[in-house]
């Protein structure tokens, strides 16, 4: 389930693990689903705290969360049946057209975290644009950065919200928990 979040593009990875903010959204999406809440996704970025639980406390929880999601869609989805196969047509099409724009949005933020993170791109950009006034221009780009990275969150809540119903379909549909939990 992962690995098909990770070949989406809709998860983040710090030295070969999953982002600790990636783990808390995804923790919340997950909660949100099984108790058959509303994903609020301003919620879930005011709830993100900075706490990293162990990875493999949160590939417990996970996949648990996972797989009780992976049972119920099971139990309700006929992969016999027309309409389902359709229903699922439309939710990869969905995924698809989430990837693109979420990929965009993506490439947006990083490069405006890299310009002002690194002093030579900042540098560069500031020569380029003929500004004398660095600090202002740093502080109008690092208002711009605050803007740019709830709107690519509030992006990334969506997308991980899709794509752990398409997951989770998918699974269901391959059969891996067609036994009893």
């Amino acid at each position: 389930m992962l690995k098909t979040l990770e070949e989406l593009g809709f998860l983040s990875t710090e030295n070969g693990e999953i982002a600790a903010e990636d783990k808390q959204i995804l923790l919340h999406i997950y909660k949100s689903k099984l108790n058959g809440e509303k994903i609020d996704s301003q919620q879930i970025i005011d709830a993100l705290d900075g706490e990293n639980i162990s990875y493999q406390e949160f590939l417990a929880q996970v996949s648990s969360a996972h797989k009780t999601l992976a049972h119920k869609l099971f139990k309700n989805v006929d992969v016999q049946k027309l309409g389902s196969a359709r229903a699922f047509e439309k939710l990869e099409e969905r995924v698809d057209g989430l990837k693109a724009a979420f990929e965009e949005k993506q490439a947006q933020y990083q490069a405006m975290g890299e310009l002002l993170s690194n002093s030579q791109s900042f540098d560069a950009f500031c020569e380029k644009v003929n500004v004398s006034n660095k600090a202002a221009v740093k502080q109008a780009l690092q208002k711009k950065f605050e803007d740019a990275r709830q709107t690519y969150l509030k992006s990334k809540v969506g997308c991980l919200s899709v794509g752990v119903e398409y997951s989770a379909w998918v699974d269901a549909r391959e059969g891996k928990f067609a036994m009893s939990l």
